[in-house]
């Protein structure tokens, strides 16, 4: 009988120690499938800063392409406008200048007709009104 308790002892143990070792290798497996998530969770986190740095880079490098693209073509275009703009002003200049010649003495001789109209309708104005009329600024001045 003794031997069948040492039999059935043995076997508990083996049991036992099978379990333990099924265990432990439970563990590592599990530390391992861990570790592998973690180390794949990090090279995504590399790959997309990688990536965003990237796009970064690449946003700036066409951001400056279009910069002096843009200047470029504001200066093409300043380059072209400019001498249209002195050529049209050329050519502004002595037409305005004839305008104003030309409009000039017509303004003076409407200013002036409009201010006979007024005193001869002031005059006019209080003759009707039976007010005396005043000596107007050219009398004033010969007196």
């Amino acid at each position: 009988m003794s031997d069948v308790r040492t039999s059935v002892k043995d076997a508990a143990y083996t049991a036992v120690g099978v379990g333990v070792l099924g265990a432990q290798q439970a563990a590592t497996l599990g530390q391992q499938a861990r570790d592998k998530v973690v180390k794949g969770a990090d090279d995504a986190r590399s790959s997309a800063r990688a990536t965003a740095d990237d796009a970064r880079m690449s946003a700036k490098t066409t951001a400056d392409d279009v910069k002096s693209q843009v200047g470029s073509i504001v200066h093409d275009v300043r380059d072209r406008i400019e001498p249209v703009v002195a050529k049209v002003s050329e050519r502004v200049e002595p037409l305005l200048t004839d305008v104003r010649e030309r409009v000039e003495p017509f303004v003076h001789q409407v200013v002036a007709k409009a201010e006979e109209v007024v005193e001869i309708g002031t005059a006019k104005a209080r003759a009707l009104l039976g007010r005396p009329a005043k000596p107007s600024t050219d009398q004033s001045k010969a007196a």
